[in-house]
């Protein structure tokens, strides 16, 4: 199951070492290839037991096919976003349209592979522009369940 490893990445690399209350994690956990099963999410959800991240659990792959076209100008191909990590501004708003992500890290994309050190720069990089927020807390994703 990929999913784990990159729990494992998102918590190492993000969540244990940035301490910025701002930061959030949303994991939508689904299934890839229609094999794994919302008990397999349940077994993976403990290696991102963090506090600022939100499991979701979705049995289609409806939320890959909504971030489809605003990933393509990041390198995504006709596949869907599985097992990535996407990262956004913090005045970043859900509204009909999920926001467009600064960056895309995915296994399968050329120049945007998965890494821990990577992630932890860019997501440092995003808090400290202190202009790239209005002072409200993040939009919450909304509840795929």
């Amino acid at each position: 199951m990929y999913c784990r490893v990159s729990a494992r990445v998102a918590q190492r690399y993000a969540l244990d070492k940035i301490a910025d209350d701002r930061l959030r994690v949303y994991v939508v956990w689904g299934p890839y290839k229609e094999e794994e099963t919302v008990e397999d999410a349940r077994q993976a959800a403990p290696f991102v037991p963090d506090p600022r991240a939100t499991h979701f659990w979705t049995a289609s792959l409806a939320p890959g096919d909504l971030f489809k076209e605003s990933l393509q100008p990041l390198g995504l191909g006709p596949g869907s976003p599985w097992d990535s990590f996407l990262t956004f501004e913090a005045a970043a708003v859900w509204e009909e349209e999920p926001p467009v992500p600064v960056s895309l890290m995915h296994r399968n994309v050329a120049g945007k592979p998965m890494h821990g050190e990577r992630l932890h720069a860019l997501l440092g990089e995003l808090l400290s522009d202190k202009s790239r927020t209005d002072g409200q807390p993040p939009a919450r994703a909304p509840d795929l369940h």
